[in-house]
């Protein structure tokens, strides 16, 4: 037993060691919760203690299991495993899918997949994946990229989306900008399309077609999409605009694109999870909150 995850105070502690009974007691149920049909099962066995009026614990259980996955495929053979196993209510002897006490639901949310099963009925044990999101991603759906200057667009551009840039003229056509002030200290710029005022002539030399309305950026949601069989990148659509004034550039997410590559995101989590060819036990929900 883990004195650091018990809670108690010194006082009941104390009163814990005088009293052996309750201590055996304790052992037994230790013992019993940890019988050889989940040993196999990397687990903790964190206790749930009843506390009399007076202090004194009258009980204790062992509370349900939190298991933990790194990987998508980590997630798949734990719900496999415990989705197959006998639920032990009975001693053992029913099968899955037959008795509603082993059933398995598998919830896919925007930070976390939870697989929730039940071993007893009083105790609903879980299988979690977290989910962490890109950088890529994190930054548009954190609006990042808005009013900066054009050498760190750049950079942006080339280190977090390289070769994940439509229209892929679009990387060449901000590298090529030259930024100028006339003899009035007016900002000029070569654009194509855009004239601040009469000062400001929009012209671009060796760029065809100048710096178009709107880009898409590719990009991944979840890190650990990246180790699937089948990846899945998405592209969002960005409105573009350059404040020739002030010398910076803004690419905005259009309205719905970053919640649409989310959606994109946990379906294919699921589709993943269909895959696996499940025992009929285990059903999969997607937009689900659990963590």
């Amino acid at each position: 037993m883990n004195s650091s995850n018990n809670g108690l105070s010194k006082e009941w502690q104390a009163d814990l060691r005088e009293d052996s009974s309750v201590v055996n007691q304790i052992a037994a149920l230790v013992q019993a919760a940890a019988r050889p049909g989940w040993l196999h099962h990397p687990h903790s066995l964190d206790m749930q203690y009843q506390v009399s009026a007076d202090g004194k614990i009258v009980g204790a259980t062992v509370a349900p299991r939190k298991y933990r996955a790194l990987t998508v495929a980590g997630l798949v053979d734990q719900v496999r495993d415990l989705a197959s196993a006998p639920d032990l209510d009975d001693g053992g002897t029913n099968h899955p899918g037959v008795d509603a006490g082993n059933a398995v639901r598998v919830f896919v949310g925007d930070n976390c997949v939870t697989a929730l099963f039940r071993e007893r009925g009083d105790r609903l044990h879980s299988v979690t994946l977290g989910l962490t999101r890109l950088e890529s991603f994190e930054i548009l759906r954190e609006h990042r990229l808005k009013g900066i200057d054009q050498t760190a667009l750049d950079w942006i551009l080339r280190s977090v989306y390289p070769d994940r840039v439509l229209p892929n003229t679009f990387l060449p056509t901000v590298k090529k900008l030259r930024f100028k002030s006339n003899s009035q200290g007016a900002s000029e710029v070569g654009h194509g399309r855009e004239t601040v005022d009469m000062t400001v002539e929009a012209e671009l030399a060796g760029v065809a077609g100048g710096i178009p309305d709107t880009v898409v950026l590719k990009t991944s949601v979840y890190e650990q999409l990246a180790a699937v069989a089948q990846p899945l990148e998405i592209g969002v659509k960005c409105a573009v605009h350059l404040d020739i004034a002030g010398r910076k550039f803004t690419l905005k997410p259009l309205e719905g694109e970053v919640e649409r590559a989310a959606r994109a995101a946990r379906e294919h989590i699921a589709e993943e999870l269909a895959r696996a060819d499940f025992p009929e036990n285990v059903k999969i929900y997607i937009d689900s909150r659990t963590c």
